[in-house]
């Protein structure tokens, strides 16, 4: 009886035994491979998996972990090996501020580039057809003619990655709604003062730095020496965003960056003719506008977010086109404002030299260059001051990305 009873014992564990290897067996079969990992991933943001150029894809402790680039955006995804879910998905925004960063180094960079070779462009031109006007409508006209072809690829290849809560139908959002919750949306209307008010700043000391250069310091050869320490200030400086964004946030960057603009040139009217001291002056420029020109772009990508948070719906193209015509409807004033006012200190662009000025137009140039910046340093400040989004960004993308049905971090 023992030996039987024993038997039966030995034959039940092995059938036990069996049963679970072959569970395992089974729920092994069952779990999904890299290549089906890959494939969900590129379901969840909207794209074919040849999209995706896969960082990293490695399996670990039931799930896959996967670092994936679409065009420029990094995405982290954990999905579950068995069941195939979406665990959680990392859309950080330091990634597009990186983006921005890296977008507006080489805008300023083309800048710089496009400058120095037009003219000589357009000499080499002129020598050809022998017609100086023309020359220069050729050359205009090839860089139109580029930058329609720059901005039709963009228009082709640029497309919105993010994916909301899962709809059958994408909804229409009628225009007054879209309007209303644009600009009742703080970070959007602190990121237009913003632009509206640099790009004011741009407008006037890149055009009042030419008649600074010939009528105050006497030398129009000085303005390629000094805006280029500027502007090569200013690229450095957005190249250390990406480590100093992290660690003291948009607000704090843009508010110092203010402040270190106003001390710019508050340095320079200690001797407003002295050529070392107005480069020194544009070298703390340079990098006290480069925090808001580094981030210029994704502080809207930021309001997008606050606004999907806060009303559930997301309005990307009223809110960037909103910005480029506040950039273009600030640039148009701002040039005519400073056009009429020359024009009332009797300013004739024509005149070589300072004394064949008037001292109304002589003080109205010293004005735009020297105090009206400051001014605008101190609104930049004002409006910067108040984004309050830098500590509560993480804890509104983590309750965003909840309310979609998605489990996030943000780190």
């Amino acid at each position: 009886m023992k030996k039987n009873r024993k038997m039966s014992l030995t034959l039940a564990a092995a059938l036990a035994l069996t049963a679970l290897t072959a569970c395992g067996s089974m729920s092994a079969s069952a779990a999904i491979d890299a290549a089906a990992a890959k494939q969900i991933a590129a379901d969840h943001l909207g794209v074919n998996v040849s999209d995706l150029k896969v960082l990293e894809c490695e399996r670990d402790d039931g799930k896959y972990e996967l670092e994936v680039l679409v065009g420029d955006v990094k995405y982290d995804f954990e999905i579950g090996a068995s069941s195939g879910k979406v665990l959680e998905v990392d859309r950080d925004r330091r990634d597009r501020d990186t983006i921005s960063n890296i977008r507006m180094m080489l805008s300023i960079t083309a800048s710089m580039i496009i400058t120095a070779f037009t003219l000589p462009l357009i000499n080499y031109v002129a020598q050809i057809t022998g017609k100086e006007q023309l020359s220069w409508v050729l050359v205009t006209s090839g860089y139109a003619i580029v930058s329609v072809f720059i901005l039709l690829n963009t228009y082709a290849t640029c497309t919105e990655r993010v994916q909301a809560a899962p709809q059958t139908k994408k909804e229409n959002i009628p225009f007054w709604k879209s309007f209303k919750i644009t600009f009742t949306n703080r970070y959007f209307l602190i990121a237009l003062g913003l632009m509206i008010a640099y790009t004011a700043y741009q407008v006037i000391i890149g055009t009042d730095l030419t008649y600074y250069c010939q009528y105050v310091l006497g030398d129009a050869n000085l303005v390629m020496p000094l805006s280029s320490a500027e502007k090569v200030c200013t690229i450095i400086g957005i190249a250390l965003l990406p480590k100093l964004l992290p660690r003291y946030g948009k607000r704090n960057l843009i508010c110092f960056g203010c402040a270190l603009g106003v001390v710019g040139q508050l340095l320079f009217l200690l001797n407003i003719t002295s050529v070392p001291l107005g480069v020194v002056s544009c070298i703390i420029r340079g990098f006290g506008i480069a925090p808001f020109y580094g981030v210029q772009y994704s502080l809207p990508g930021d309001a997008i977010e606050y606004g999907h948070w806060k009303h559930g719906l997301r309005v990307e193209g009223l809110m960037f086109s909103s910005m480029s015509m506040g950039q273009k409807a600030g640039s148009g004033f701002t040039s005519a404002i400073m056009g009429g006012i020359l024009s009332m200190a009797a300013f004739d662009g024509l005149k070589a030299t300072a004394a064949e000025q008037t001292v109304e137009a002589i003080v109205t140039i010293k004005a735009f260059y020297l105090y009206v910046p400051i001014v605008l340093w101190v609104i930049m400040f004002l409006i910067a001051a108040c984004y309050k989004l830098d500590k509560a960004y993480d804890k509104m993308m983590h309750e965003l990305l909840e309310r979609e049905g998605k489990s996030a971090e943000v780190h």
